[in-house]
């Protein structure tokens, strides 16, 4: 076999060259906080050298491909640095490992078979840039590639050309009234060591344990939650008639009355300020307890911009917020009304309320900052001692790299802890943290997009742009 296709020798410290330090640029940041969440030690990984440094003990690092080895556990591609001579790797690499992550700059493939809690990539411009790389190398006919026969070279080429054929169909080749796709079936979940630990900040109140929401504190979406008494009743106040799907969306407004019940504010006379309301069964819900509710969307020009406007979950007239099952239109009237707010610029005359709320919005307000500030300026909206509830998304994932788009962030342990702790050190009240992530077999199930409905399915955890994100709760009493 020619040299350069023989299985590479592993490095190990002692044998390995000094590698130049870890680029800053995020592209490979990226990868490296990756790897230091998932690699355990004794697993071979194929990368450029200078992801040394940033990988635990015991892991054996290789830089050269070699074309009949499959024992790597991971591959880690330079999108740039896919030589002729090692093409034949780069080909059959799909035949033995998955996709798990991709950027502009690197691929990081898993071997087969998958592993619970790491994602598995589907067609994304990132990974699509990989696979016309390896087709430019593969169609240049004429390429010196070092050291492989004519024969051989033939058989590349016609491998090449049929792996990297497949595109999707164009959308004229299907039917106007063609079903959605059937959706492919579920991943599964495991559980990253960082969720058990504690705060960095001793001050902010933090529990590991099952959530409930007859006692609630800050905590996430789990399926044991569905089976509470708690749940039936909250549900049955909501309007939600009951279904055997178990479905984060319910959580998020049933976890949000339970904590304004359990702060003592589900009483005739307060008054509650939600945020984004869209057309959620919430301000009803609040104004059949007696409750005077104001619901506030994003005004029309900005969902329009956003796009939101088309996804019929935007409210501009009040009687979209009503629920006849709940309470009469006339009794509605009185105790809810509407108005368009910028949750990123929150008019000061909202002010002295004893309840704010907010149901996974401010993930939407352009980035994980946006999001974290507003809740903070939604606390200058309560009197001393209201409660601010809050629901968003949450990454379960890593606590390095997340998603941070204008359109979405998902917040990481990180975030929360640091912003909470920072509550805490302005004197607020922080219900404890809590990150127990759930011990029922559905809890490990992954809702894959297009999400389609499945009366006894899940959609507790779900695969967000590679990431695995499901909700969660905060809560917050202003002090004084």
């Amino acid at each position: 076999m020619p040299e350069a296709l023989l299985a590479p020798e592993v490095l190990t410290p002692a044998t390995q060259p000094e590698p130049p330090p870890l680029a800053l640029d995020p592209a490979w940041q990226a990868v490296a906080d990756l790897l230091a969440i998932h690699i355990r030690p004794g697993e071979r990984v194929l990368a450029p050298l200078q992801f040394w440094p940033a990988l635990p003990a015991g892991v054996l690092v290789e830089a050269e491909p070699g074309e009949a080895d499959t024992a790597y556990h991971w591959v880690v591609c330079h999108k740039g640095e896919i030589a002729p001579h090692n093409l034949l790797f780069w080909e059959a690499l799909p035949d033995r490992a998955y996709p798990v992550f991709a950027n502009d700059v690197f691929v990081v493939w898993f071997r087969r078979p998958r592993r619970a809690g790491l994602p598995a990539l589907r067609r994304t411009p990132h990974l699509r840039a990989y696979h016309r790389r390896v087709r430019r190398l593969v169609q240049a006919q004429d390429m010196p590639i070092p050291g492989l026969p004519g024969r051989l070279r033939r058989l590349v080429w016609r491998l090449g050309r049929t792996l990297c054929r497949v595109q999707p169909l164009p959308q004229a080749a299907l039917p106007a009234s063609a079903a959605a796709p059937p959706r492919p079936s579920s991943t599964e979940y495991s559980m990253p060591l960082f969720l058990l630990r504690p705060p960095a900040d001793p001050a902010l109140p933090w529990r590991f344990a099952p959530p409930s929401l007859a006692r609630p504190v800050s905590q996430l979406c789990t399926a044991e939650q569905f089976s509470e008494p708690a749940f039936a009743r909250l549900s049955a106040m909501l309007g939600i008639p009951p279904s055997p799907r178990r479905h984060r969306k319910i959580w998020e407004f049933c976890y949000i009355l339970a904590a304004i019940e359990a702060a003592g504010m589900l009483r005739p006379g307060l008054r509650a300020l939600g945020f984004g309301t869209g057309v959620e069964p919430l301000p009803s819900a609040l104004a059949a307890q007696g409750l005077s509710v104001l619901a506030t969307d994003a005004p029309p020009e900005l969902m329009a911009s956003q796009g939101w406007a088309s996804t019929q979950q935007h409210s501009h007239d009040v009687m979209q917020l009503h629920r006849p099952k709940l309470l009469p239109a006339d009794l509605f009237r009185q105790r809810v009304t509407h108005r368009a707010v910028d949750m990123n610029a929150i008019p000061p005359d909202l002010a002295g309320f004893d309840v704010t709320w907010s149901a996974c919005s401010l993930e939407h307000l352009g980035s994980l900052r946006h999001g974290l500030d507003f809740i903070e300026a939604s606390l200058g909206c309560l009197r001393p001692g209201g409660i601010a509830v809050h629901t968003t998304e949450f990454n379960l994932l890593s606590n390095g790299v997340t998603l941070q788009t204008p359109e979405c962030s998902l917040f990481r342990k990180v975030d929360i802890e640091e912003f909470l702790a920072r509550m805490v050190a302005a004197g607020h009240e922080v219900w404890p943290l809590n990150l127990w992530p759930g011990g029922h077999e559905l809890d490990e199930v992954i809702d894959l997009p297009p999400y389609l409905p499945n009366p006894q399915g899940a959609h507790l955890k779900l695969d967000l742009q590679r990431y695995v994100t499901t909700s969660i709760g905060l809560v917050i009493r202003r002090r004084g």
